[in-house]
């Protein structure tokens, strides 16, 4: 067993293991962290949080909507007072995120914020997601125990790829892995999941949710 002992003297910290070897830390090596002050919401729920301001560094805001979730958040670094990073948030009835808009680019001639925009079934599980008014992530299905079974990606490119997932319909865990060209249907990506326990003790077929063996089936020297 590899012990350590620790010992702090006179400003000097020094760690040494049974093999002998010491790690030694000086006064003044590391630098102290700049003081942090955070301020609360003086009204309604007033755990939250209103600003945390890093001294020297940044200034970091929240502002919330009547539902007391989070609608706005900004970092302004003292570096670049006029460059405030913003970052809005709309929700739905239930509290869903519908819309969330990034910082502006600056120094991007005719930069827009990037709106992302996310869609949900009836049981609030993510069916697609727009970034900047294009699909990026559409068409995912999922199966009873609502695990992802299939997607498609990039389909604003005209050239998607699909993603397939299965699962060990008694453990849930993931069994296969596929990406698939929508157009041409090549295979991209195939790989089984194994979880058998091997020459542990209990049952030789059971599972546990520890990855014991990845079998890449395009390419049998990539098994792990």
């Amino acid at each position: 067993m590899n012990l350590a002992t620790t010992r702090f003297s006179e400003g000097t910290l020094s760690v040494k293991s049974n093999f002998n070897t010491a790690i030694s830390f000086e006064p003044g090596t590391i630098a102290d962290a700049a003081p942090v002050s955070v301020n609360y919401m003086t009204g309604g729920d007033r755990t939250r949080v209103q600003s945390v301001t890093t001294a020297g560094i940044s200034t970091e805001t929240n502002a919330y909507d009547i539902e007391g979730r989070v609608s706005q958040y900004s970092m302004t670094l003292n570096a670049r007072p006029g460059n405030p990073l913003v970052m809005n948030y709309v929700y739905d009835s239930v509290s869903r995120l519908t819309e969330v808009f990034y910082p502006e680019q600056y120094g991007v001639p005719g930069s827009t914020r990037k709106r992302i925009e996310p869609q949900y079934d009836n049981a609030s599980r993510l069916t697609q997601m727009k970034v900047a008014e294009q699909v990026h992530l559409s068409n995912i299905q999922y199966n009873p125990m609502s695990q992802v079974t299939e997607l498609i990606t990039g389909a604003y490119t005209g050239n998607a790829d699909i993603e397939q997932y299965t699962y060990d319909t008694q453990t849930g865990l993931l069994t296969n892995q596929k990406v698939i060209k929508q157009n041409s249907n090549v295979k991209l990506l195939d790989l089984d999941y194994n979880y058998n326990r091997g020459n542990s003790k209990g049952s030789l077929n059971g599972k546990t949710g520890q990855l014991t063996n990845i079998v890449n089936k395009m390419d049998g020297n990539k098994d792990r």
